[in-house]
């Protein structure tokens, strides 16, 4: 299994943890913290193959850097009337060499 750091505001979900695991990753969260103010230095001290984040323009910032990176793709499954829910569908991972690939859950 391959080692990312899940930079989020947010814990990963038990959605987001099986959808990673598709993709032999195991997703290492880093605490509070915000995809667009943590910065690669930051990180860099984690042994770690790459990152996941939830947003691609972070994700371009880690690529740009040259990280391997992961973006989860998310949809919205509101209840009806009520306030919008997210849930992960699909993981999408770049590798610095230019290859991508998309994982999701089988049903």
């Amino acid at each position: 299994m391959k080692k990312f750091l899940f930079i989020s505001r947010h814990e990963p979900t038990d959605e987001q943890h099986n959808i990673a695991e598709e993709a032999e990753i195991t997703l290492l969260w880093v605490g509070d913290r915000d995809a667009f103010t943590c910065h690669v230095e930051e990180i860099s001290t984690f042994d770690a193959d790459g990152v996941v984040v939830v947003n691609p323009a972070a994700a371009l910032n880690y690529a740009n850097a040259g990280m391997n990176v992961g973006v989860f793709e998310n949809e919205q499954r509101p209840p009806v009337g009520g306030k919008p829910v997210f849930s992960a569908k699909a993981l999408h991972v770049w590798t610095f060499n230019g290859g991508h690939k998309k994982y999701s859950l089988k049903f």
